[in-house]
């Protein structure tokens, strides 16, 4: 057994706090980065989502409705890809926290993929039953994403 003394005992406890600050200010720091390029991400997808399917109209200009499609989905999927592996990131600093604090482990990051991946299955399925309308539907879907924060912070 070992004997500390109580000079030690509290040297030890003040490094513990000492790097338990340093660690939550790395992990807002991390946080705080994260959303800064996320909101570069998808400043510069709003900017493609304007203009790439008329670029894509240039080269096929045989049905509007496909350069729409491939130019929306090609974008959307690059910034929701890019927006996964940002977060990603600032994920790992997340299990910092859990593991100081004991918080569970959350299953939102399944739905959130699940979420993505069948918005994009609906797209051409709007296109097939609104045609040119397609983007006044598409937009009332994004208006479905509060929802999803919702969700998460219900569960």
């Amino acid at each position: 057994m070992v004997h500390v003394s109580e000079d030690e005992l509290e040297a030890v406890t003040r490094e513990m706090e000492r790097v338990g600050k340093r660690a939550i200010a790395f992990q807002r720091y991390v946080l705080r980065r994260a959303w800064g390029v996320y909101y570069a991400i998808w400043a510069f997808a709003f900017f493609w989502f304007v203009f790439l399917p008329y670029l894509i109209l240039s080269f096929v200009s045989q049905n509007a409705d496909i350069a729409f499609y491939l130019g929306y989905t090609l974008v959307g999927g690059l910034a929701g890809y890019a927006t996964w592996v940002n977060f990603s990131k600032a994920y790992r600093t997340l299990i910092l926290k859990r593991s100081v604090f004991g918080e569970q482990r959350s299953y939102y990051r399944w739905f959130f993929v699940a979420f993505w991946i069948s918005f994009f299955i609906a797209i051409p399925l709007l296109f097939h039953f609104f045609g040119s309308r397609v983007l006044s539907v598409y937009y009332l879907l994004l208006l479905s994403v509060p929802l999803v924060n919702l969700f998460k912070a219900l569960f």
